[in-house]
């Protein structure tokens, strides 16, 4: 038995353990909460089985699922030859979710939640990175995509925050309607942190100004990390592809940052992660917009909503028809799924078998 399907068994155990104590502490028939809002205050209810007895039926399939993978991978030994790493990313995954399920019955039970930040920004790292934090190796043995991931979370959470503040700082409908600076500040720091990952709202999204629209579609796409809860292009894409205009611009032929080089071929997948990304997102929109002739910006701020698999709106969801809700559907399952295989599509390498003489192309 492998340490992961060990984990899984363990982490069942618990989970099963967890649903009782929450089932035990509530009463048969009450409607128990199952969302809370920034102040870890209760605004959504729910059965107790939604609130006890998903997380073990998820733990169930999950484990199933990372138990069959390496079955049934098509390559064969893809998933053999790192099976130690396979193990660990699916132990961290048991522990994520077993932690999760804690968290919420504990909340549940004593009728609040608070200090949720700190779980939004973990969970959009990757379970990668987190491993290398935990590790306790330091910031000199971590992996390439370990500080990037940590860089860019560093810039971005900032940037957001800080860009969301002063653009809405004035505004009666979102900041500019609180009695105190502290709760501007409050709510700023939330709000920037949720959106590329968690896509909580603490204020009216439909209210804020088009400019931070704008911004929250940019930060929406990014997303998190690789392998993390959050969907979007994901953050290390757009440093390298940041990285390959500034070397373009200094007449490189290599990338390189914290002292490593970036191969050619982590370029070419960043280009037809980003393509493909965009040509989905043009083609989602203009879907959209053909069963919902509505504001342009609303439209695109859903489906960028709906690729990152944030959550947040401008009110345009609840005013769709079938066929736009429909829409909605595939891009969060694009934008979930579908640029973490298309990777590993790219991954596989197939070699040339004719070589061409190389031609000019007039770009720009």
């Amino acid at each position: 038995m492998s340490s992961g399907l060990i984990a899984s068994v363990i982490g069942l155990i618990l989970a099963a353990a967890i649903s009782a104590y929450g089932w035990a502490n509530t009463e048969a028939g009450q409607q128990v909460a199952t969302h809370f809002d920034a102040d870890g205050q209760p605004d959504g209810w729910g059965s107790r089985f939604e609130a006890f007895g998903v997380m073990p039926l998820v733990l169930v399939g999950l484990s199933v699922l990372l138990a069959v993978l390496p079955r049934i991978d098509p390559r064969r030994t893809g998933i053999a030859r790192a099976m130690k790493a396979y193990n660990i990313v699916w132990i961290l995954v048991v522990a994520v979710l077993v932690g999760v399920h804690f968290m919420a019955t504990r909340a549940i039970v004593n009728g609040e939640s608070g200090g949720l930040e700190p779980r939004f920004i973990v969970g959009g790292l990757g379970y990668g990175v987190v491993a290398d934090i935990a590790s306790g190796s330091g910031w000199r043995r971590c992996s390439l995509h370990s500080k990037l991931m940590l860089a860019g979370t560093a810039v971005l959470i900032p940037v957001s925050v800080i860009g969301f503040a002063a653009l809405e700082w004035n505004n009666p409908g979102t900041l500019g309607g609180l009695d105190s600076t502290g709760d501007r500040l409050w709510v700023a720091w939330f709000q920037g942190v949720t959106t590329r990952t968690a896509g909580f709202n603490t204020t009216d999204i439909g209210a804020i100004h088009d400019s931070t629209a704008l911004m929250f579609i940019v930060l929406m796409v990014i997303g998190g990390g690789s392998t993390s809860t959050a969907g979007g292009i994901k953050v290390t894409t757009a440093i390298v592809l940041i990285l390959a205009t500034i070397a373009f611009f200094r007449r490189r032929r290599s990338l390189t940052a914290f002292g490593r080089s970036i191969g050619l071929d982590q370029v070419f997948k960043v280009m037809a992660l980003t393509t493909t990304a965009i040509l989905f997102l043009t083609f989602g929109t203009f879907a959209l917009l053909l069963g919902h002739d509505g504001d342009f910006l609303d439209a695109v701020f859903e489906v960028a909503s709906a690729f990152g698999t944030v959550g947040l709106s401008r009110g345009t969801t609840g005013e769709l028809n079938e066929t736009g809700r429909i829409v909605i559907m595939v891009i969060m399952f694009f934008g979930r799924v579908g640029p973490l295989t298309l990777g590993f599509f790219l991954a596989t390498r197939v070699g040339a078998r004719v070589r061409y003489p190389e031609g000019q192309v007039y770009l720009g």
